[in-house]
Formats: C-alpha cells, structure tokens, sequence
C-alpha cells in the first residue's frame, strides 16, 4: 500500500457515515430474520417430535 498515493489512500480509508449506517442496518436486518428462522425450523422440529411420541404413545396402548 506503500506505492499508493497518499490522497488515495486517504479517500480509501474514510467511510461515508451514511454507508456505515446502511451496514449496521443490514446486518441487524440479517441477524433478526436469521434468528426468526432459526426459532420457526427449530420449533416445527419440536412439535414434528412431539407429533411422532404421541402417535407412539397411542400405538402402545
């Protein structure tokens, strides 16, 4: 980075404070809606298991 100019460098190391904003935003988006589908595949794993006990259950008796 050394042979670079220096107002090169300059303009390569400031951030725009806007985009910066439209990073955090998209990665809380990200975050959120990862967790949200998280939460939905590991809750219709629960009721699918729950599902096939009670079944079990029932054939038992």
């Amino acid at each position: 980075m050394s042979c670079l100019a220096p107002s090169f460098t300059k303009l390569v190391t400031q951030v725009d404070p806007f985009e910066k904003l439209q990073q955090i935003i998209s990665r809380a988006l990200k975050a959120f809606f990862g967790y949200k589908l998280y939460k939905s595949l590991t809750e219709k794993d629960r009721k699918r298991e729950e599902k096939l006990k009670a079944k079990q259950a029932k054939k038992k008796k």
